[in-house]
């Protein structure tokens, strides 16, 4: 493992930044969100639903905020998958924009806000456009030792799983939010929809921050695991794997 992170500074730094994740969480300061949008494949400007997922603590007792909002115009171009909650809202394209902007408000209130994310680069880009324009000042992607007081940090969940699983690739996944929750154990069916992808964004990364260090969590999560990278099998990856054994026709032999 010392010679690997040697050779792999990429591993090294995800592996302080999973350890400054746990520290922070565990102080049970700040509020974290994950946010997700979901928009018509041909043009991601027609933005079909935005979901979050949000924790803060009042007194040492959690409070949990969720919310999914569903665009009115653009239904026509992508259909949001919907599933009966609470959390469920038909708006319009500007009282998105306006609920999007009393969110980060409202998250500022309990700063610092440490914005968990599977797509973080994506995300940023959604929120500075001109569909929402948030006010985006002190955005920084390095996390702190301590817990401060102020700014808005991003916590890249695919940077804290491959932490975890021991990859110094610097090619990340894309789609990589089912992967990450299959190998936690964390459920993901149901309808997909970006409320449900940016609650279990959040139960990822909780997941992963309330486990104990990085090497005795992959120990403890997949035992025996000898390569320095955690070996999956495709098994471990589809769990509908085995259902497939009998669907594949034997060879045929002349």
């Amino acid at each position: 493992m010392n010679q690997y992170l040697k050779e792999n500074p990429l591993l090294v730094g995800r592996r302080f930044m999973f350890e400054r994740v746990r520290a922070l969480w565990g102080a049970k300061g700040g509020v974290w969100c994950a946010l997700n949008f979901s928009a018509w494949e041909v043009d991601h400007t027609a933005i079909s639903d935005v979901g979050y997922s949000s924790v803060h603590w009042e007194a040492g007792a959690e409070v949990a905020r969720r919310a999914h909002l569903i665009v009115k115009e653009n239904q026509t171009y992508k259909k949001a998958q919907v599933e009966d909650g609470a959390e469920n809202e038909l708006v319009t394209k500007a009282t998105l924009k306006r609920k999007i902007n009393d969110l980060f408000s409202q998250l500022g209130q309990h700063a610092p806000v440490f914005l968990v994310s599977n797509d973080s680069k994506g995300d940023l880009k959604y929120l500075r456009s001109k569909a929402f324009q948030v006010l985006l000042t002190n955005v920084i992607h390095e996390l702190p030792d301590a817990m401060p007081s102020t700014g808005i940090f991003v916590v890249d969940l695919p940077e804290l799983f491959y932490a975890l699983t021991g990859s110094g690739d610097s090619n990340t996944e894309q789609n990589a939010l089912q992967r990450i929750c299959t190998h936690l154990k964390i459920p993901f069916g149901g309808a997909r929809n970006a409320s449900s992808d940016a609650e279990c964004t959040l139960q990822a990364l909780r997941s992963m921050a309330s486990g104990p260090q990085v090497d005795a969590q992959r120990e403890q999560r997949w035992p025996g695991q000898t390569e320095v990278q955690v070996q999956f099998k495709a098994w471990d990856d589809d769990p509908k794997y085995a259902d497939l054994e009998g669907v594949i026709p034997p060879a045929i032999s002349c």
